[in-house]
């Protein structure tokens, strides 16, 4: 607490009242423990922010989709826009999810993971629990019934309702319980502004693009703002997603320039007093304006020695830049990052990609390992330092920490490194796991 001086008796100010019950700011990309901005995006940032500012004050519906190769920074922007939203005045409802590569065969699979997000239903809650749950979060809004409907409807096993079982099968479920979500949406918004935060969706299944859309035409003048961020592959599989319609828009990210890609080297390696022009041409020209690629190279020259991290200065051994033989490709940097791992880690990370993207160090801790080392929570703290997986807020399973890879393509490559004889076993045995862990 502050002592605040200056009248009759001294007022304590306090500056933390308490920990927030659920914080959506994520941690950004640094080196080091460096926390780095972001660079090069600011025009669509602001295009962002004038969208929010839109959906506000004329209380109308958009749904934005930024789309961008991988590694280009569809995420690192998208979290950029909610940190600055969640410092804004205004209250307003909060959604995020995220599709998975192994789930776009699944119906609606991206809407389970924000309803879930939302209410905190675990992967081990048994069937009871999330039902109780997801009641109790459309509470305000919708009777348990017609919750019910839309629980079974995103993918919970709701079957044992008595609002459930008689519909299951028939030709008006899914119109019901699609009506029934647009209410409870309706109901929200109602009473504040709702901003949803969507990652991948180049992998939600067709169900739940459709459901998305169908919310969008269903809600058109209420402060509802969707941004989503995509590959371009979501257009080669839907070309007409959005078109012609006024609440959709399409941010297009680009490569970073020349010069951007130099202020992001500049940023990266603001530490080191004289940054030699051949590592900043190196750097620049090797990741040819895609940010990932970019911080990879430098992750990958300080493991080989190139680039001395320091408390308070960094510095370049010039005579190691000379013989730098730098990957021509993305893929080829991190399977040189993974193959100077230590063994130990290595073997934790590649067990990891088999559980996937998403992965929990309980099941990580019970797949068998070759090496002497068989605590995992020490080597996924390495392998946090080295910015290879990050550690959740929270987890879908209970007394389990989960992590995820830094970008799904660190995750395919590791995963392509694993032995193929050792694959089945090891997805049967995280199969098994699942089995047993989930509700």
């Amino acid at each position: 607490p502050l002592t605040v001086k200056g009248k009759a008796e001294p007022v304590q100010t306090y500056l933390v009242q308490r920990a927030k019950e659920r914080a959506f700011r994520v941690d950004m990309r640094g080196f080091e423990g460096i926390e780095t901005r972001m660079v090069g995006r600011d025009v669509e940032l602001l295009a962002l922010q004038n969208v929010y500012q839109d959906t506000i004050e004329d209380r109308e519906t958009h749904v934005v989709t930024i789309v961008g190769e991988a590694g280009v920074g569809k995420t690192r922007l998208l979290q950029e826009f909610g940190n600055w939203t969640e410092l804004r005045p205004e209250l307003y409802w909060f959604f995020r999810g995220s599709a998975l590569s192994t789930t776009q065969g699944v119906p609606y699979s991206l809407w389970r993971d924000v309803l879930a997000y939302r209410f905190q239903i675990l992967e081990s809650d048994s069937a009871a629990e999330a039902l109780r749950k997801f009641r109790e979060g459309m509470a305000s809004i919708l009777e348990p019934d017609r919750a019910d409907l839309v629980g079974q409807l995103v993918g919970f096993d709701f079957s044992a309702s008595d609002a459930v079982a008689p519909l299951l099968g028939s030709d008006s479920f899914g119109q019901m319980a699609s009506a029934y979500l647009a209410q409870y949406f309706r109901g929200l918004l109602a009473q504040q502004p709702l901003v949803m935060l969507l990652e991948d969706l180049q992998w939600a299944d067709d169900s739940s693009l459709d459901l998305l859309a169908h919310l969008a035409a269903q809600i058109p003048d209420a402060a509802l703002l969707v941004v989503g961020a995509a590959r371009p592959q979501l257009y080669e599989r839907r070309p007409s997603w959005g078109e012609g319609l006024e609440a959709y828009s399409r941010l297009e990210l680009k490569p970073l320039s020349k010069r951007a890609s130099r202020a992001l080297v500049a940023e990266i390696l603001r530490g080191v007093q004289r940054v030699p022009e051949r590592l900043r041409q190196l750097v620049v020209e090797g990741g040819e304006g895609n940010p990932f690629y970019v911080e990879e190279l430098i992750k990958m020259l300080i493991e080989d020695g190139v680039i001395l991290p320091g408390e308070q200065e960094w510095s370049v051994d010039e005579s190691r830049l000379a013989a730098v033989r730098v990957p021509s490709t993305l893929t080829g940097i991190l399977q040189a990052r993974l193959d100077a791992l230590p063994r130990e880690e290595k073997e934790v990370l590649q067990r990891a990609a088999v559980v996937g993207r998403l992965f929990w160090d309980r099941v990580v801790q019970e797949l068998p390992a070759d090496v002497v080392e068989r605590e995992v929570d020490p080597l996924l703290g390495c392998l946090r330092q080295r910015e290879m997986v990050f550690r959740g807020e929270r987890s879908t399973f209970a007394e389990t920490q989960e992590y995820t890879f830094k970008h799904s393509i660190v995750r395919d490559v590791t995963y392509e490194s694993v032995v193929l004889k050792l694959r089945r076993r090891y997805h049967g045995q995280v199969a098994a796991w699942l089995e047993a862990s989930a509700g």
